[in-house]
Parts: structure tokens; C-alpha cells; sequence
């Protein structure tokens, strides 16, 4: 139902107030909220994408019913930033493109085995971005985002397809190789989405994967990683499928 309905502080039947008329007694539903505290939720739930306002405010949670990571909770798993120690380990990912610039993001271990996304590039929305960019013009942007803790990089992983197809121009050179003539050498990644998206959806659970809400150093807001984890959804009609089914194929087109 609708935040209204559910926690406003009055209710306009009588039979909810203890007192026998409104207004009178006391309230016996778990209403709440000062009409000028929801009106302030629904605002920040706006910012978030439509799928969240319509499940936070209007009661509309079929919008989450094909969702991958169900388990992502957004107060509990984006958290304010804290500079990581210098023993952490860090690990890099990236998701090549053509027509848009490559998705890339830094993730620190702690000690205690949690994962926390720090930083990820570009520095806006992904559904903004146009216009791709070239290797070494990518590499330069890392380099500047990685450089308080570049040190601390054990391992580069990524997209094993995009990565392993040649440059645009240049038939005998990779996209691995490029990267790798910049000074970032990148491991082929694997390339089974069930098995990663099986293995987030663990740490999720475990109260195990973080997101910094935005980057500790520059201040750049991390909003890419948090819109995946709150809208990235099954097609209609394929969430309950068998685990063993191409899941790549279940996704909804918009993330493919």
C-alpha cells in the first residue's frame, strides 16, 4: 500500500482511534511519520530511479520482483567512506566498451574477509554516459583514481570477451595487450554470470559487501555499483528458472 495509507501519522476512519472518533484517543494503527518526513523520504527514494520510488512509496515492489540481488539492502550495504589501511588488499575489475567509456571499480579486502567497492569509474550515472574513450586515455583516468592506493592492487581482472578482441584499427593487437603496454595488465575473467552473480548474492547475505557512497580520496560519488545491485533484473517470466539455464540471456536487455 501506499506510505500514506501505511505511516501517516492519522487515520481517517474512526474505528482506528481509541477515542471512537477521529482525532480523539489514540491511534491504533503503526502510523507514524509527520507528513513533511515522508515527503523528505520520497525526495531522497526520486533520486534513487523510479523503481525505488514506486516500491518505497506506493507499495509497488512487483517492480522488485525479477530482481538479481533481492538481497541488497541499501541502508544497510552503502556506507559512509573511511580510509582503508595500507595491508588491505585491493582488487580491479573492468567491463570494456566501445560506445560508452569501460565500467571499472576498485574493491578492498579487509581483514576479517569483507569487501568494500571504494571507487569505480566513470564518475556519473552509466545511462548519461556517451561517447567511448581510448586505452590510454583509460588508463591515465585509473591511474589518477588508483594512485593513493595503487600499491595496495593485487589483482586485475576483466570482461574476457571485450578484453581478448582486438583494438579498433589494429587487428593484431588486444585490448589486454593495450592496457598492458600502459602498465595495467589485466587477467582474463570468468566468464560465467551464474557463478558471480552466485557469489555476490553470499556476501550480500553474509553481511559481507559494502559500498563506499562515494570515492574516500576525490569525493566523486560511486552511484554506478549502487544502481546495479538496486536495478539490475531478470526478463519477465524467467526469475524462477533452473540454475544451469545461460543466465547472461535472463538479463534484461537495458544491462546487457
Amino acid at each position: 500500500a501506499s506510505i500514506w495509507d501505511n505511516c501517516r501519522d492519522w487515520h481517517p476512519d474512526a474505528k482506528m482511534w481509541s477515542g471512537g472518533e477521529v482525532g480523539s484517543g489514540r491511534l491504533l494503527t503503526r502510523g507514524h511519520l509527520a507528513a513533511k518526513v515522508i515527503r523528505a523520504h520520497m525526495r531522497e527514494w526520486e533520486k534513487e530511479g523510479p523503481e525505488v520510488f514506486e516500491a518505497r512509496a506506493n507499495g509497488s515492489f512487483t517492480h522488485f520482483a525479477g530482481g538479481v540481488f533481492k538481497e541488497f539492502d541499501h541502508g544497510r550495504h552503502v556506507i559512509k567512506p573511511f580510509p582503508i589501511p595500507t595491508t588491505w588488499p585491493v582488487y580491479f575489475g573492468i567491463d570494456p566498451h566501445d560506445g560508452k567509456p569501460p565500467f571499472a571499480f576498485w574493491v578492498a579486502q579487509s581483514d576479517d574477509d569483507k569487501f568494500y567497492i571504494i571507487a569505480e569509474f566513470p564518475l556519473k550515472k552509466w545511462p548519461e554516459c556517451s561517447g567511448g574513450i581510448s586505452i590510454p586515455e583509460a588508463s591515465t583516468r585509473f591511474r589518477e583514481i588508483e594512485a593513493p592506493f595503487r600499491t595496495q592492487i593485487l589483482y586485475r581482472v576483466g570482461d574476457p570477451k571485450k578484453l581478448a578482441a582486438s583494438v579498433s584499427g589494429r587487428t593484431q593487437t588486444t585490448q589486454q595487450d593495450e592496457f598492458a603496454s600502459e602498465g595495467i595488465q589485466i587477467e582474463l575473467g570468468n566468464n560465467n554470470v551464474q557463478v558471480g552473480t552466485s557469489r555476490i548474492r553470499e556476501l550480500l547475505q553474509r553481511n559481507a559487501l559494502f559500498v563506499f557512497e562515494h570515492n574516500w580520496w576525490t569525493g566523486g560519488d560511486n552511484v554506478n555499483a549502487i544502481s546495479m545491485f538496486q536495478q539490475l533484473a531478470y526478463k519477465v517470466g524467467t526469475s524462477n528458472v533452473a540454475s544451469d539455464r545461460d543466465m547472461s540471456s535472463m538479463i534484461q536487455d537495458r544491462w546487457k
